[in-house]
């Protein structure tokens, strides 16, 4: 076994089975995200050889200021879809050699699974790993394949409305925490939400429950973990939404 081992680690004589470097014909790649993940993705790449660029619809994002790689700036994928997709054929174009696509972000890892079917034609990626990876990028999903899989997991319901909140919070086992199905949905929210750009909030009774819903969001409604543990912060969750 020991013998096997070096050889595939590369003896003399053989060509290991993950290369250091990038061959010369290998084709370039895109990082979708230019927050501070991508652009260790876009380091780490570089130094083995690989020409890799980033896009990002946020220009405050660490790429745009990186020395590893060009970041360009694109269209929304969430509110500008198609004008995000028309971005992508451009650039891979630009680009040429139908570039390796890797997303470093929740939000693109979303589009990339909801246009796969006009994105594969111009980008290298593999579409069911895309589709195994967009049903974990909202914690609805999350919860729902952790539950069907028999995982134990908090109790889990989304809210849609006023009322649903309130039948939710009759039977809540405070304090609950409160979540964004994406956390980017929250940066959206009006200013003075008591939610706006939160990653998360603790609700200490139905009032707080009711003021952090505060109207603009639907709810995704998570309870406590699965047995009998009732203490102090093994209680319900929401996780809101923009409308």
């Amino acid at each position: 076994m020991s013998i096997a081992l070096e050889q595939s680690a590369g003896a003399a004589g053989t060509k290991p089975a993950n290369p250091v470097r990038a061959e010369a014909d290998w084709p370039p790649v895109v990082v979708a995200g230019a927050f501070q993940t991508g652009v260790v993705l876009m380091r780490d790449l570089l130094r083995r050889g690989l020409r890799v660029c980033a896009f990002d619809c946020e220009p405050t994002h660490a790429g745009f200021s990186s020395v590893y790689g060009k970041s360009y700036l694109c269209p929304d994928p969430d509110t500008q879809p198609e004008a995000w997709v028309g971005f992508m054929i451009n650039l891979a174009r630009e680009i040429g050699g139908k570039p390796v696509l890797i997303p470093s972000a929740d939000q693109f890892v979303s589009a990339i699974s909801e246009h796969a079917e006009q994105l594969a034609s111009y980008f290298t990626f593999l579409r069911a790993a895309s589709a195994t990876q967009a049903l974990l990028a909202t914690k609805q999903r999350q919860y729902d394949m952790a539950a069907s899989h028999g995982l134990p997991t908090a109790r889990t319901r989304f809210v849609r409305t006023p009322e649903e909140l309130e039948e939710f919070a009759s039977s809540a086992h405070f304090p609950c925490l409160l979540k964004p199905l994406h956390c980017r949905e929250w940066e959206r929210l009006p200013a003075g939400h008591p939610c706006q750009g939160e990653k998360l909030a603790l609700a200490a009774s139905p009032e707080k429950l009711t003021e952090h819903y505060g109207g603009n969001c639907r709810v995704h409604a998570r309870g406590s973990r699965a047995g009998s543990d009732r203490r102090p912060g093994y209680g319900q969750a929401l996780l809101p939404v923009l409308l």
